[in-house]
């Protein structure tokens, strides 16, 4: 399939399932709002605005003016999560509802003021919702520097600890822009890693804000002795690899695409193109076997793979870490589970044998700017002589 095609293909799915979502929801807003004109008229047009500003926000990044573009994202962002928990909270609601037909459990509506308890439920509903998104907001901003440290019997430029900061799906873009970066740079710069990496998922697919204001711009004053190395993501090939990959570039930042790279006589560094590039380019990337072929096992084997899938393999090449994102831990509940069903390892550390991963929650977002239930996190990971990699 193109790239064309399949874009097209993920696009009706989603958002079929989000407007029949949306549709859902409004129906049951409707049904418990007063018999008021105005109020009704008001909550049409608000319903209409919120549903259709993630649609042009995403699909308006070239046609309408910068500061009208980030407004359509912000509104339509935080409409998605919202949409989300009213969404659970109807269908709970409907549930119960459904049970009671066969067990009687709720009082009979004639004898309550039923209209009454149906604006109530819709008042509650949206102020429970209103207070998650604020918290998660909230929580979204809150990123943790999380330590770990890695056993290995292979000397590294000679250090007793040899120390990599890892970030992953940054999404800089509207959302996540300049103020978050100087803020990431601030907290990386302050752990003084010798090494720096960026697994994947630097850009958000709405490139055109990110360009034409140059929000990347922070970036460039990441600083490590053995410098900022990058892999690709998933998102930087739904917005277009090639001016993904050049605006990376120009922040002094090295991606790695199917590239292996020697960084001292026992540290070499895998870089692999996304999972996605297929998808997108109808181009193969090299396997893990042909990435390694012909390297000395030796030497400490860093692989970036943006995407966790078969670490097993990983195991059976004897590379020391994998070093992984994408999933954002789901995000924000209840996803965490779906990606807990996904993915052998969906965040944190694991160890297989003499091989260490780490797959981050990630830095930024995509879609609403919160997270419940996960956290914004960079990671320094320790490489000193022991055998288990321990969370300080």
């Amino acid at each position: 399939m193109t790239k064309l095609q399949v874009i097209i293909i993920f696009f009706t799915i989603f958002f079929s399932l989000y407007f029949a979502a949306n549709y859902y929801v409004f129906i049951r807003g409707w049904q418990a709002l007063p018999d008021i004109i105005i109020l009704r008229k008001i909550y049409i047009f608000l319903f209409i605005l919120f549903t259709f500003s993630f649609v042009i926000g995403r699909f308006s990044g070239h046609t309408l003016p910068i500061s009208i573009n980030h407004l359509f994202i912000w509104i339509g962002s935080f409409w998605l999560g919202a949409m989300l928990y009213l969404f659970l909270i109807v269908l709970s609601t409907d549930i119960i509802r459904l049970i009671n037909i066969g067990f009687h459990f709720l009082p009979h509506q004639e004898s309550f003021a039923y209209a009454r308890i149906k604006v109530i439920s819709l008042t509650i509903s949206v102020g429970l919702t209103l207070i998650i998104l604020l918290l998660g907001y909230i929580n979204a901003n809150d990123t943790h520097v999380k330590h770990y440290e890695i056993v290995t019997e292979k000397n590294i430029l000679n250090k007793e600890n040899f120390k990599i900061a890892v970030v992953t799906d940054i999404h800089l873009g509207t959302l996540i822009a300049k103020n978050r970066l100087k803020k990431l740079t601030a907290l990386v710069n302050n752990q003084c890693p010798d090494l720096i990496i960026l697994a994947g998922d630097i850009l958000d697919e709405v490139q055109a804000p990110i360009l034409a204001e140059d929000i990347g711009e922070p970036l460039k004053y990441l600083k490590a002795p053995m410098g900022t190395y990058a892999i690709t993501g998933n998102h930087e090939y739904i917005g277009g690899i090639n001016s993904a990959v050049k605006y990376i570039e120009s922040l002094g930042i090295k991606l790695l695409r199917d590239t292996v790279v020697q960084l001292d006589n026992n540290l070499i560094l895998i870089g692999r193109e996304d999972r996605d590039m297929e998808r997108f380019t109808g181009k193969h990337r090299k396997t893990k076997e042909e990435l390694i072929k012909g390297i000395d096992n030796s030497k400490f084997l860093v692989l970036l793979d943006h995407q966790p899938y078969d670490l097993k393999k990983t195991a059976e090449l004897n590379i020391d870490l994998q070093i992984s994102g994408h999933t954002h831990h789901g995000q924000i509940w209840p996803f965490n589970y779906i990606t807990d069903a996904m993915y052998e390892l969906s965040c944190g550390y694991l160890n297989k044998g003499n091989t260490h991963y780490y797959v981050s929650s990630g830095y930024g977002t995509w879609g609403p700017p919160v997270r419940i239930g996960t956290v914004s996190e960079i990671a320094v990971i320790t490489i000193k002589r022991s055998h288990k990699a321990t969370e300080l």
